[in-house]
């Protein structure tokens, strides 16, 4: 009866197809591999030429057996089994690529859904890419559609088509893999493939007549966002209010030293240089971490032939600085405008970017959306998502501001799995895991005059840095540290070094530590540092790469407290061994990868620091294990940058992207 069914849909349809000729324009290539997304196969046999032998692989599931009883009655033949997918189960997968690629080799094209249950819907995955490489096929991406149907609200969207309609068919153009390739050229090909699928559905209902909203809003499209909804346009009408009042606010944070007055008009969406003649691409990093991050990457983009001029924006006066020493000679730095929808209008406008990329979890929606109504391609890149944040956007009244948000992006390059699953949840689609960019930052620089001016202050002590503390855990630290240096023997007392992450606590940490007859000197007021001195706090900024440089050992802080942890990949960097809190959950797999490589010590509270801080001051043997431990995790958490640089390729030099992009898409602002 269904096989019945979808035979009275084509014969009492209109249809209409690009090429006009689909036998012609797949004989010549095939065997071929046929990719279609999940939602959208029950066509399958109109896109088939009846005189090409065809396979389509089906899952081993009882509603797959179902599908397959169909099929087999449109003279198709059948591979059973799936990929395992995000739930890793074992789907017969192994199975359905031997009996595929035994299919491809004697000359039967193989159709396939390149997304994978449970989804997300339209994100390609690793089988279909792997098939292609170890065939030496071609894959077409192929789409069927039709004037009229119904969508279930199934993970894919399935989508049952009616009878007395006009049918679309578009094929894409052939994507071939090498069978050596690497897995940066397969993820390229990947979100290659997945464009190319999704601008082929799009056409597809060109073709059949349906306006592309219709449909894209059932089931993801790249480049066809989210409305914001509510939350959205509340955020937007607040903004919109309070941009009148805007210098007042810069004027009243750069008395307490948060903004460069000299530079305001830069806040307020003004230029404060000119446009360069050519493309301009835009790099966005909030402050010195996310600087940090893409510190590599733009030295590599500034060394291209041909490069664009790069524009990098920050939002801190420490992130200004730091954009000196870092940044490619030829790179423009500003300020961004505070997120005011003129404000970044004006910006926009006056830079003209060809590419925009964001990074890690700048999602200010009057940025994200006026860049996407200029037309400006938008990536995210080493994107990152707490758990906390996760649930924060998934609240009822946010949960469609932030699906628009991420279905903005044309491309998301998330920093781990857990990262990509969470900003998935949140309705991302056009998504790849490349790893960290910060794993791939070249060591901090030291100068020897530099070092030996440290050498002069701390008398040629050895330090232990306390690294971005937050309140709660400088007296603990000091505590902990107290109470390991009176079980070790040393010709010379160890000296802690605390810097906290907001470098103002300074004086407040003096006082706390003071309290408990501490003796403590402050950077930033020149206090010496004496044979008595316990603590020196390093409030000032830029100056933990230098304190890590003469460091035996490093504590991260925001780890003491349910804060999530710091970064430790710079001291790692600098040939430190690290210590950490329990609470390390905003940097989880880079833990993970420390810890089961014994190349750090995870300590639950203050006894515990300060037996892990006496055993690793006591053993010189044991630290350098650790060190020389962690140096060769960081090996293996490698590779981002090259990954990253592969997949955003076609955003730096202007390549034409499958995807359908076009300025003033409508997203509902």
């Amino acid at each position: 009866m269904a096989a019945g069914y979808l035979r009275f849909c084509v014969r009492t349809s209109q249809i209409v197809s690009e090429p006009q000729d689909v036998t012609a324009a797949v004989a010549p290539q095939q065997p071929v591999i046929y990719a279609f997304w999940h939602g959208q196969f029950l066509l399958i046999p109109v896109v088939r030429p009846p005189s090409i032998p065809t396979g389509v692989m089906v899952a081993l599931h009882d509603d797959a057996a179902l599908l397959a009883n169909v099929l087999e009655r449109f003279d198709l033949s059948l591979v059973r089994g799936a990929g395992a997918g995000v739930r890793k189960r074992d789907r017969g997968g192994a199975n359905a690529l031997r009996t595929s690629l035994a299919a491809l080799k004697a000359g039967t094209s193989i159709a396939m859904t390149a997304d994978v249950p449970p989804g997300p819907a339209r994100r390609t995955g690793d089988g279909i890419i792997a098939l292609a490489r170890l065939s030496g096929r071609p894959i077409i991406p192929a789409a069927v559609a039709s004037s009229r149907f119904k969508v279930l609200s199934t993970w894919s969207r399935m989508t049952v088509n009616l009878p007395f309609a006009r049918i679309g068919i578009a094929l894409g153009e052939p994507i071939a893999i090498a069978r050596d390739a690497d897995a940066t050229t397969a993820a390229g090909v990947r979100a290659q493939l997945g464009r190319q699928l999704d601008a082929a559905t799009v056409r597809a209902y060109e073709l059949a007549g349906v306006e592309t909203e219709k449909n894209t809003s059932r089931a993801p499209i790249s480049g066809v966002a989210t409305p914001p909804g509510l939350a959205g346009k509340a955020y937007r009408l607040a903004t919109r209010m309070l941009e009148p009042v805007a210098p007042r606010i810069l004027d009243k944070r750069a008395r307490r030293g948060k903004e460069d007055p000299t530079r305001r008009n830069e806040r307020l969406g003004h230029p404060g240089a000119a446009r360069p003649e050519g493309r301009l691409v835009w790099f966005h990093a909030a402050s010195v971490g996310e600087l940090n991050a893409i510190a590599t990457l733009l030295a590599h983009i500034s060394e291209r032939p041909n490069a664009p001029h790069l524009l990098v924006t920050t939002g801190t006066v420490t992130s200004a600085e730091r954009a000196k020493k870092i940044l490619p000679s030829s790179a423009i730095h500003q300020f961004i405008p505070l997120d005011g929808p003129r404000m970044m209008r004006r910006f926009l406008a006056h830079w003209r970017p060809a590419a925009a990329f964001l990074v890690e979890s700048e999602l200010w929606p009057n940025l994200v959306f006026e860049t996407r109504r200029a037309g400006v391609p938008l990536i995210l890149l080493n994107a990152r998502m707490s758990e906390r944040s996760a649930k924060a956007w998934r609240k009822p009244f946010r949960r469609r501001l932030g699906a628009a948000l991420v279905t903005a992006f044309d491309l998301i390059l998330a920093q781990s799995p857990r990262d990509m699953q969470r900003l998935m949840r949140l309705g991302a689609h056009r998504i790849e895991e490349v790893g960290n960019l910060k794993s791939d930052a070249a060591p901090a620089t030291i100068g020897p005059a530099a070092r030996s001016a440290l050498e002069e202050t701390l008398g040629g002590r050895q330090i232990i840095v306390a690294a971005s503390t937050h309140p709660g855990e400088d007296a603990l630290i000091a505590r902990a540290f107290q109470a390991a240096v009176a079980t070790i023997r040393a010709s010379e007392k160890p000296l802690l070094v605390i810097a906290p992450r907001h470098p103002e606590r300074g004086p407040q940490i003096t006082e706390l530590l003071r309290e408990d007859n501490i003796e403590v000197a402050l950077r930033s007021a020149q206090q010496p540092v004496t044979a008595k001195t316990d603590v020196y706090v390093a409030d000032t900024l830029g100056e933990l790469p230098l304190f890590f440089d003469s460091a035996t050992l490093a504590i991260m802080g925001g780890s003491f407290i349910e804060h999530g942890g710091q970064n430790p990949l710079e001291a790692i960097r600098q040939g430190v061994a690290v210590l950490s809190g329990p609470h390390v959950f905003n940097f989880a797999e880079i833990y993970s990868a420390l810890v089961e490589a014994e190349a750090t010590r995870i300590v639950s509270d203050e006894g515990a620091l300060s037996e892990a801080i006496a055993d690793l001051l006591g053993d010189d043997a044991t630290r350098d294990t650790m060190i020389a431990a962690s140096a060769d995790a960081l090996r293996h958490l490698e590779g981002a940058t090259e990954r990253t640089l592969a997949l955003i390729d076609r955003f730096l030099t202007g390549a034409p992207s499958s995807a359908p992009r076009k300025a003033g898409d409508r997203d509902g602002t």
